[in-house]
């Protein structure tokens, strides 16, 4: 009888618990990057990343070096996912920035935003890969 209580409480504190407020594991911190050579004129790049409990609104990163970070924790059952829609200019990209795969130990994770696309990286290599190119000629955010 004690072992069906133990697991009644279990499965009501995790089902009850809001993963964003309490941390079973580590954090996961992700940083998306301007890594975009200064021109003259040169657009800002905006971001907007979001998942499906959580916005992280809209943000411009003006600087070449200037970054967009984030921290979160996982959800108990694997469906954690972090999307983000880049604009610079008449370019645009979306992309999965995080889905949660079980055994994932990336804590720390770079998007890397070049003049040629989206380098990704993490703290175990640090070497960024590219990842995907630029869509050309999309019409720029209102944002």
């Amino acid at each position: 009888m004690s072992n069906n209580l133990l697991v009644i409480f279990v499965v009501v504190l995790l089902t009850s618990c809001n993963p964003i407020q309490a941390c079973f594991v580590e954090e996961y911190t992700f940083h998306v990057i301007r890594q975009i050579i200064p021109r003259p004129n040169s657009p800002p790049l905006k971001v907007h990343c979001f998942s499906k409990d959580d916005d992280l609104g809209y943000h411009q990163l003006l600087d070449y070096g200037s970054s967009l970070q984030w921290s979160f924790c996982i959800n108990v059952i694997p469906t954690t996912s972090f999307y983000c829609h880049l604009w610079w200019g008449k370019k645009s990209i979306k992309f999965n920035a995080y889905k949660e795969k079980l055994g994932d130990e990336n804590w720390e994770s770079y998007w890397y935003v070049k003049d040629d696309g989206i380098y990704f990286a993490h703290e175990y290599t640090m070497t960024p890969v590219k990842a995907f190119g630029w869509d050309e000629n999309v019409p720029p955010s209102k944002a």
